[in-house]
């Protein structure tokens, strides 16, 4: 997602989730492994809630057999305060279909607290669509909580970086993973594909 106009509306992401991990899936010639990991979007907020979670588990066992290890799920429209039984059991339901679980949250405050018992990867910041001022000021706070995300080793990423301000930024606060059109334009196949 490169930005947060990107995101499908709250009442198309059930919808959106499945199109998007059927076309996923049923792209990979003869359920090959992707050359690298694949990034499957997933809705928090439809998984956050017991019978979607299972509708939505019921349409992956229905896709049959697919590369696992190289498919991991990007849950996104995760709130600022998850509530801890939730993210957890959302996470754990991801962590038995997906070779791994990242967030991505849109609040550079996020309550990492919630993640105590979660099974997740990397955190990411999708940084604002808005002027350089308010973009650095977010990856700054989020850059904040670097320590607490490196005691319960997870990762931290920010998307949406649009400009060599943003990746100086990034060094600068030590954020390890970064994406968006200031690293690279959209590209038509992965690199070495």
């Amino acid at each position: 997602f490169d930005g947060d106009t990107h995101f499908p509306p709250a009442q198309d992401a059930a919808r959106f989730d499945e199109e998007t991990a059927r076309a996923v899936i049923e792209a990979l010639p003869d359920n090959a492994a992707p050359p690298g990991i694949l990034y499957l979007p997933v809705s928090y907020t439809n998984l956050a809630k017991p019978a979607p979670r299972e509708a939505f588990g019921q349409m992956l066992n229905s896709l049959g057999t697919w590369p696992r290890p190289n498919v991991a799920a990007l849950l996104y429209d995760v709130p600022r305060d998850p509530f801890y039984s939730t993210i957890g059991d959302v996470t754990a339901f991801l962590s038995e279909r997906f070779s791994a679980v990242d967030l991505l949250v849109t609040d550079p405050g996020f309550n990492v607290g919630a993640l105590s018992h979660s099974r997740v990867r990397s955190l990411a910041l999708s940084l604002p669509n808005a002027e350089d001022a308010l973009r650095q000021s977010a990856l700054r706070r989020f850059a904040g909580q670097r320590d607490a995300l490196r005691a319960r080793q997870i990762l931290s990423m920010v998307m949406n970086v649009r400009s060599a301000a943003d990746i100086a930024q990034c060094t600068a606060q030590k954020i390890p993973l970064v994406s968006g059109k200031g690293v690279s334009e959209p590209l038509s196949k992965p690199l070495g594909a």
